[in-house]
């Protein structure tokens, strides 16, 4: 149970890691490309800190699962506190394996039951592309096994991120 501990505060800070690589703001004209370009800067930045053999693809089924929740955001950009994080864990192939996926903003408050979505500016993908600090690598024996990005554009013209990890470790 410890070690499980461990492993969700790990996953959760990596997640919040990446959250935080944006900020609120309106968004500018807002189109699939600028989504495709949102989801390649955030990956770009998880792949900064793996070593040359580790990089990480934008993994199918997390960026699935991440869009689904982008597709609960209403025309306010708010996302009901249920549906703004997504946590998993089991034991596979010997490995304690912990998968989140969030959607809201880190430290949101709700009200009336929502939370913030994740909004992502033109601002922003500057940021993310010309971002220098990678995220923090686990400590530990674990490592970050998946990743999964999902951006979507809204009708409203703003574009909202949702972020995923697969973090696993040695099983005792």
């Amino acid at each position: 149970m410890k070690k499980m501990k461990r492993l969700v505060a790990i996953l959760l800070a990596s997640v919040l890691a990446l959250a935080m690589l944006t900020a609120c703001g309106e968004s500018g004209s807002g189109s699939k490309s600028f989504a495709q370009q949102v989801e390649e800067a955030y990956m770009q930045n998880v792949n900064a800190s793996m070593d040359e053999n580790s990089k990480l693809q934008n993994d199918a089924t997390i960026r699935n699962r991440a869009m689904a929740m982008l597709d609960k955001i209403d025309e306010n950009g708010m996302i009901a506190a249920k549906d703004a994080i997504v946590f998993s864990y089991g034991v596979e192939n010997g490995e304690q394996v912990v998968t989140m996926i969030l959607a809201a903003q880190p430290n949101s408050h709700e009200t009336n039951g929502k939370v913030p979505a994740i909004e992502v500016t033109a601002a922003d993908l500057e940021k993310l592309k010309n971002n220098n600090d990678p995220m923090d690598r686990p400590n530990g024996t674990g490592e970050y096994k998946a990743v999964g990005i999902a951006a979507k554009t809204m009708s409203n013209g703003k574009t909202y991120v949702a972020a995923g990890i697969t973090y696993a470790e040695k099983a005792e």
